[in-house]
């Protein structure tokens, strides 16, 4: 007896031959079956195939399979047809599978690779694009893979500063990555002929250093001329570049002597009414210029006029200064056949508003130690932006601009005697109780937060960068390099050549070989600087 059953697709299952993809049925594989005819009201449900059961051989014959369209090698990429012209344009009932396969890669490795590069030229393409320092620059920039050095300032890196007060070549700054290690420019400009000029200092020729501060600045131009075996100049009226009303001079050169002559002046006798003139150090044989010029900090008063510091000279205010003493002084440099002058500038003020500061407590019985009160960070921060924005629309050529941070000094009362200017200081058997310090250690860091706030991107809550209000303006960390060394040297608030002069002439010509090599760079892309 036969019985019939019902069976859906999805429950069949037999061995394949030669001829099928899928076999199901012992009926050949060139019949083709006419489909089933469903009529009207059938019970009979569609996709469901009828088989015999033969009782005496316990098989089930069911009807064939339509034939699956099979593909050839050299077809093996290509696509299956999606009509059947003999179905009337309908679908096969298993060229289903056929989409996936016309949609597959065919070459996946090229696909990422081609993805891997588009990433990579997008994400260089920002950072071209974003201004240099800002917070997107230095993100992106630090995350990229181009090498150990690519992002690499080795005086902001981890290190340790190297002393040798008998070898000034041995007072250097190492640091601990040994792929970023500083370029030891002062070390090799001392190293060459007093009248040879090596084409490795080709970016050195004819560029102009400017220093605005205090007198820290001032010692770093006469110690960089010490080092360099050459003497610094005192800008008086009689100078070419005093910033005084003189005739205009023709363009020239100024005739520095080459060897080391005896130093004008030693460093407690100096003439007092020099000490706030402007400062300049000239190297010959690579037409190189460093100046300083002196300001009295930030207060808007005019505080130390009517005061008993001595080498004080007029106009007070930073502004006032800027704009009488400091771009004359620039202007002279340039009508002398230095066009681009300043190449560089470093600004710094704090030393000063400390002082003034520790005076107002100590007239008031106040103690000189404790933290800074926040109406006074309040101000110094707004000054500061106040100062670094004259400073940008005052010189806006300049290649590279810098905040020279603050150092640390360990001997309190010598600093206040050499900051007032005594000749003599305070005696080794003096029974007299020392003065309260100026210059607390404590209100140091408070003003170099209040800068790094203003100069280096900073992270949000949510850890995104936010770039700084003054991110053009970069950081030199001469201050706390020196932090735990004896910057001032016995008993100076100033330091000697070793080792803070000698580190601090490392890192300005550092970053000097650094603007001037971001500023090649610019007019290939017409762009925004690149990051260094």
């Amino acid at each position: 007896m036969t019985i019939t059953y019902a069976q859906s697709d999805s429950a069949l299952s037999s061995p394949s031959t030669p001829t099928h993809l899928r076999k199901r049925s012992s009926i050949a594989a060139g019949t083709s079956p006419s489909p089933p005819h469903f009529a009207f009201g059938s019970t009979v449900q569609p996709f469901i195939t009828h088989g015999a059961y033969d009782e005496r051989t316990g098989e089930i014959a069911l009807p064939a399979s339509p034939p699956l369209y099979s593909w050839s090698e050299k077809e093996k990429f290509g696509s299956l047809p999606y009509e059947d012209e003999k179905r009337g344009g309908r679908l096969p009932a298993y060229s289903w599978g056929a989409e996936s396969r016309k949609a597959s890669i065919r070459r996946p490795w090229l696909s990422l690779a081609t993805a891997a590069g588009c990433t990579f030229a997008f994400v260089v393409l920002i950072s071209y694009l974003s201004p240099e320092g800002s917070a997107m620059n230095q993100t992106i920039l630090s995350r990229m893979p181009f090498g150990p050095a690519s992002n690499c300032n080795p005086y902001t890196s981890p290190g340790a500063l190297t002393t040798d007060p008998s070898e000034a070549d041995r007072n250097q700054f190492i640091p601990f990555d040994t792929n970023c290690r500083a370029p030891s420019f002062l070390a090799k400009l001392r190293a060459e002929a007093p009248l040879h000029a090596s084409s490795d200092f080709s970016w050195l020729q004819n560029k102009t250093v400017l220093l605005i501060g205090d007198s820290i600045s001032r010692e770093h131009v006469e110690n960089f001329c010490t080092l360099m075996g050459l003497e610094s100049e005192i800008v008086r009226k009689s100078h070419k570049y005093s910033p005084q009303p003189t005739a205009v001079r023709p363009a020239g050169k100024a005739g520095h002597a080459i060897e080391k002559p005896a130093r004008l002046s030693s460093r407690g006798f100096r003439v007092v009414r020099d000490a706030s003139l402007p400062r300049i150090c000239y190297v010959p044989k690579y037409d190189f210029l460093l100046a300083s010029v002196f300001h009295f900090g930030l207060d808007q008063e005019d505080y130390w006029r009517g005061s008993r510091m001595p080498q004080y000279s007029s106009p007070g205010m930073f502004e006032h200064r800027l704009s009488d003493t400091i771009q004359p002084l620039i202007a002279n440099m340039r009508a002398d056949g230095r066009p681009n002058a300043p190449d560089y500038v470093e600004v710094s003020s704090g030393t000063w508003d400390l002082a003034r500061w520790a005076e107002q407590d100590m007239d008031e019985e106040k103690p000189t130690d404790e933290a800074l009160a926040q109406d006074r960070v309040t101000w110094y921060r707004f000054r500061v932006g106040q100062m670094l924005e004259k400073i940008r629309k005052a010189f806006p050529n300049a290649k590279a601009k810098t905040w020279r941070t603050m150092h640390y000094p360990t001997d309190q009362v010598a600093e206040h005697d050499y900051f007032m200017d005594k000749i003599n200081g305070r005696t080794d058997n003096t029974t007299d109780s020392p003065p309260p310090p100026s210059f607390s250690h404590n209100r140091i860091l408070q003003l170099d937060q209040v800068v790094r706030s203003l100069v280096l991107p900073s992270t949000d809550l949510e850890g995104y960068a936010q770039p700084a209000p003054h991110s053009d303006f970069r950081l030199n960390e001469w201050g706390t390099l020196l932090k735990g060394n004896e910057a001032h040297q016995k008993d100076r608030l100033h330091g000697d050549p070793l080792p803070g002069g000698y580190l601090w002439s490392d890192i300005m010509l550092y970053e000097l070989h650094h603007a001037v090599k971001v500023a090649g760079m610019a007019p290939m892309r017409s762009m925004e600087p690149v990051l260094y």
